[in-house]
C-alpha cells in the first residue's frame, strides 16, 4: 500500500510543473497560479484533517504556544519558492530541465545537510 501511494506521489509531482504552469499562464502571473495551487490545497487538506480529527486546529494553536524553534515553521514557505520556481522555469527552460534543476538542487542539500 505505502510502495502505491510513493509512486503516486511521483506521479503527482511530475505532472504538478506542466498543470500549474498552464494554470500560470491563464493567470497571467506564476504568483496567481500558486496562490490558487496553495489555497485549494489548503481547502483540501483542511478537509482531510478535519475528518481525521475535528479538533486539529486547537492541536495547531497548542502548538504555537510550544517552545519550537522559528525554521518548524518554514516548510510551507518552502513549499510555495519550490511551487513558484517551477512555474517559472517550466515555461522559461522547459519541461526536463523543470524537474533536472529541482532535482539537483534537492540532492546538493541533502549532501549538505
Amino acid at each position: 500500500m505505502f510502495y502505491i501511494l510513493g509512486l503516486l506521489g511521483g506521479f503527482a509531482v511530475s505532472n504538478q510543473s506542466p498543470i500549474n504552469a498552464r494554470l500560470g499562464g491563464a493567470l497571467k502571473s506564476p504568483f496567481r497560479a500558486a496562490f490558487l495551487s496553495f489555497s485549494l490545497g489548503v481547502i483540501f487538506l483542511g478537509l482531510i484533517a478535519f475528518i481525521q480529527n475535528p479538533h486539529f486546529l486547537g492541536d495547531i494553536i497548542a502548538l504555537t504556544k510550544t517552545n519550537q524553534p522559528w525554521w518548524v515553521y518554514s516548510a510551507g514557505i518552502f513549499s510555495m519558492l519550490y511551487q513558484t520556481s517551477n512555474i517559472l522555469l517550466f515555461k522559461n527552460v522547459g519541461a526536463v530541465k523543470t524537474v533536472v534543476l529541482p532535482t539537483l538542487g534537492q540532492v546538493v542539500m541533502s549532501m549538505m545537510i
